[in-house]
């Protein structure tokens, strides 16, 4: 038709155009059925394996980020206080709550050094509490094995009469005790 002159030329290159396009999307449609029949390569199965171990090295840097920045009480109780606000720095060491503790209270109490050798962890200790009529009854479970202030090879006898170790009473009969009150504990009298 071109040469007979009844077509333009450009009619011509839109019609080797669109035979091209339908040529084009044959052998796409031709290789999307052959991959449908024999199956997916393994390239792609390579490649959504990787995508796999990726997606699972991410959530588990997530999990342990969260696990690194979750706090857990190691007892139950209520919580009383909290220093610091949201967003705010916290020093190393820092307190980030402060709660109360269910359960039975304890007391701290130094033992001075002079007296450190008549206690033993599990004696039965006498606590006396500023406003109670009645003493109670609790358990020595701890002393410590160095001393609150100067250490005792750098002391002369005299100076080690000064020491003292601290150390932790159970109080079970004491559960209605605010924290924080004056005590004095002694051994009980048997």
């Amino acid at each position: 038709l071109v040469r007979q002159k009844l077509q333009s030329p450009s009619e011509l290159d839109k019609a080797r155009a669109a035979r091209d396009g339908a040529l084009a999307e044959r052998d796409g449609a031709r290789q999307q059925l052959d991959k449908l029949t024999r199956g997916v390569r393994t390239e792609d199965i390579d490649e959504a394996t990787a995508k796999l171990a990726s997606a699972s090295a991410d959530v588990a840097l997530a999990e342990r980020e969260l696990a690194d920045l979750t706090i857990i009480a190691t007892r139950a109780g209520r919580l009383d206080s909290l220093p610091y606000n949201l967003g705010e720095r916290v020093p190393v060491g820092g307190v980030l709550a402060i709660l109360q503790a269910n359960g039975a209270p304890y007391a701290r109490v130094y033992v001075p050094e002079t007296a450190l050798a008549g206690y033993r962890v599990g004696d039965t200790i006498e606590v006396s509490v500023d406003g109670v009529s009645s003493p109670f009854n609790g358990r020595l479970r701890w002393i410590s094995k160095e001393s609150a202030f100067t250490p005792y090879y750098a002391l002369n006898e005299q100076d080690r009469a000064r020491l003292v170790y601290l150390a932790e009473i159970d109080l079970p009969d004491a559960s209605e005790l605010p924290s924080g009150l004056p005590l004095q504990a002694e051994p009980a009298h048997e």
